[in-house]
């Protein structure tokens, strides 16, 4: 089967993460232009026989730019998606979202480092469901940081950890979008 989303602007969409669950659902997610060419994270659920189950938008609190860079399933059928989320103009976050099997929002959990830089990069879960984001962060001495968090399954930050190597630089972390603005 092939299905193609054209979402409600009708203007840019991408997908940028692809995973299949247990059933052979199969969940796509990327981002998506509206009607004045700002991205939204864009999440879409496929049964098996290529119908849509579900589909989803997430518009950050900034009403700007949203793109989602990695996506993670866990044995219920949960999505997880993160990225990078806007909050205004100049300042963005990590943004990771989690879905229930029937595409209910169960929590946002947004990351804000020192600078309001901050872009997450992938997600992944450990066997008890505990869901880990890595990404950048602009650090205080505005060095690029890798900063990593731990999430337990309800959403609740567990740990955080911040790595800046011994020679900072510029860039940390791989951001392989179509993103306006990468990291610089």
């Amino acid at each position: 089967w092939a299905n193609v989303y054209d979402g409600p602007a009708g203007r840019h969409d991408a997908g940028t993460a692809i995973a299949v669950d247990g059933s052979g659902n199969v969940i796509v997610a990327g981002f998506s232009n509206d009607s004045a060419n700002r991205s939204d994270y864009i999440v879409i659920k496929y049964a098996p026989n290529g119908d849509t189950v579900w589909t989803r938008r997430y518009n950050g609190p900034g009403d700007q730019q949203d793109y989602v860079a990695g996506l993670a399933l866990d044995d219920a059928g949960n999505s997880y998606v993160t990225g990078l989320s806007y909050v205004d103009q100049n300042h963005y976050n990590y943004a990771t979202i989690k879905y229930s099997p029937d595409g209910g929002e169960c929590w946002v959990a947004r990351y804000a480092g020192p600078r309001g830089t901050d872009q997450a990069s992938a997600i992944a879960l450990d066997a008890e469901d505990n869901i880990y984001v890595t990404g950048a962060s602009l650090s205080a001495s505005v060095s690029w940081d890798v900063v990593t968090i731990k999430y337990d399954s309800a959403g609740s930050q567990r740990w955080i950890e911040h790595y800046d190597r011994p020679t900072a630089g510029k860039r940390v972390a791989a951001w392989v979008t179509a993103m306006d603005e990468p990291l610089g």
